[in-house]
């Protein structure tokens, strides 16, 4: 049993075949490459790095230590619930709030009014949103009600539909008025 085909043979096969046995041959040198790279020791690709950092600095002559610097002083961290405003993020990272996944305690920016079903004999997948304002709760103290930032009211639709059309109003809400979001947010935390 042969595993690669004599010239001869390659060359009197059609294209689809060809490209086959090509696509293979490269699909088995990948593989190969890949579990390989998986067995590599951190150690060896973390060494080369370090030996092109340091040959780098050697060329750039630089003789100066590397300084850090303190960290600023800052609030708690907190949890973004509500949106992923990267201006908002920014806004209050500047103010040194600590935005990130792993704390207890929140920021969810929320809104007001509710979604309902929409008829007497509604169908599950019919909702009405009797429309509201935006909201802002500081881990479950601190409620700023933004009564002149409203959300219209809408539907009838679906409730997915709805909810991410309240979702668009509130990050056009945000990104629209984010220094008054952001005095708010800093008021209650004072």
């Amino acid at each position: 049993m042969k595993i690669f085909p004599s010239w001869s043979q390659f060359k009197g096969w059609s294209f689809p075949s060809k490209a086959t046995v090509i696509a293979l041959y490269l699909g088995v040198i990948a593989l190969v490459l890949g579990i390989w790279s998986a067995f590599i020791p951190n150690s060896i690709v973390n060494n080369y790095y370090h030996e092109v950092i340091q040959k780098d600095s050697i060329k750039t002559k630089t003789t100066e230590p590397i300084v850090t610097l303190p960290e600023k002083e800052h609030h708690d961290r907190f949890k973004l619930l509500g949106s992923r405003s990267s201006e908002l993020i920014e806004q209050l990272q500047a103010h040194s709030i600590v935005i990130g996944s792993s704390s207890n305690k929140t920021i969810q920016i929320t809104y007001s009014g509710s979604i309902y079903l929409f008829g007497e004999n509604a169908s599950p997948f019919v909702s009405k949103y009797d429309g509201g304002y935006l909201k802002i709760i500081i881990d479950k103290s601190c409620v700023r009600k933004f009564t002149d930032l409203e959300i219209p009211a809408m539907g009838p639709s679906p409730e997915s539909i709805i909810k991410n059309e309240i979702q668009f109003s509130i990050d056009n809400l945000i990104k629209s008025n984010t220094q008054q979001i952001i005095k708010e947010i800093l008021e209650c935390l004072e």
